[in-house]
């Protein structure tokens, strides 16, 4: 008998399947929408000299911070969901762990100033 993470993840998985199947074509699309956009920020934002040092992935981070308006929670979002989309939960929930570690940490921080 499995254990009940591990049926959970199982169920999940499954279920995520029934709710993407089929959308290999759209993911095409997906990436040939973003090529354009890609391109265009790696124009616009970084030196031509050193263009073909930023990854696509660099680039699509810069993307999606400007569009968040560099807000951190938003972000933090982002990079979660795209993690479990990739099937990485542990790595996504232990980066979740950490980030409210120091939130809370930062918290204490300021209720330490205010007090002051």
């Amino acid at each position: 008998m499995m254990g009940s993470i591990l049926e959970t993840c199982l169920r999940g998985a499954c279920l995520r399947h029934l709710l993407i199947r089929g959308t290999k074509m759209k993911d095409i699309n997906i990436q040939n929408e973003l090529r354009p956009l890609i391109e265009k920020a790696r124009k616009q934002w970084v030196e031509k000299d050193y263009r073909h040092e930023w990854s696509d992935a660099t680039i699509l981070g810069l993307i999606v911070s400007h569009y968040t308006q560099w807000d951190g929670d938003a972000i933090k979002e982002v990079s979660f969901n795209a993690l479990h989309d990739a099937n990485f939960h542990r790595e996504a929930d232990a980066l979740e762990q950490m980030f409210e570690t120091c939130d809370k940490e930062r918290r204490q921080a300021w209720e330490v100033e205010d007090n002051a």
